[in-house]
């Protein structure tokens, strides 16, 4: 399914499309969110749009998404992790979350937003494991805007060409080179952020 679709949507439905597109995340709209957010971008690019009310939607719908995540994972605990372990959908998913906590404990919340449905797993295994909220927030919603202003501005400035490109190549392959630098820095950094109760047991 091309980005073609999201743009009928967007004609149908206008500002709200980009907000509820994030926000229910898997559960909504069946195509990758960075061709989502990257479409987006080409849109606002093309003038039809308001780039910073576009972007707005965005980003609020992904905090609202991953902000659920950890408040479904607090209050469900460790059984819904458990359950989620031996689903035959998440469970590959699970186990690499799992290790993403295991080696860079609170910073995974900001990696994950570039390894897709992780993004979505790593708050519900924070909240799972009583990861403080005001860790939480400070680390996954620096990495949402991080996330989203690279794909949106991608999709921004590239052009109509580049952007259908970018999305057909899966825009997360086009990043992992500079995925892998950004884990390099940031776990020599990860020692300046507050040790997170619980964290290093994630779903344990």
């Amino acid at each position: 399914m091309d980005s073609g679709f999201f743009i009928n949507l967007v004609d149908q439905y206008g500002y709200w499309i980009f907000y509820l597109a994030l926000s229910f995340g898997p559960f909504g709209i069946p195509l990758p969110n960075e061709v989502i957010v990257t479409t987006s971008g080409l849109i606002t690019g093309n003038g039809g749009l308001l780039p910073w009310l576009v972007y707005l939607c965005i980003v609020s719908g992904m905090i609202t998404a991953v902000t659920a995540g950890f408040l479904i994972g607090k209050h469900f605990g460790n059984p819904l992790v458990e359950k989620l372990r031996k689903h035959r959908k998440y469970g590959r998913s699970m186990a690499a979350a799992e290790r993403l906590f295991h080696r860079y404990g609170g910073i995974a919340l900001f990696v994950s937003y570039f390894i897709p449905i992780i993004r979505y797993i790593a708050p519900v295994m924070a909240g799972a494991s009583r990861i403080p909220y005001r860790t939480f927030a400070a680390v996954s919603y620096a990495g949402a805007v991080t996330w989203t202003l690279l794909f949106f501005g991608f999709g921004y400035l590239a052009g109509d060409e580049l952007a259908d490109a970018l999305a057909a190549l899966h825009p997360e392959k086009v990043l992992a080179p500079c995925l892998t630098g950004m884990l390099i820095v940031l776990s020599g950094i990860r020692k300046y952020f507050p040790a997170a109760e619980g964290e290093g047991d994630v779903g344990a």
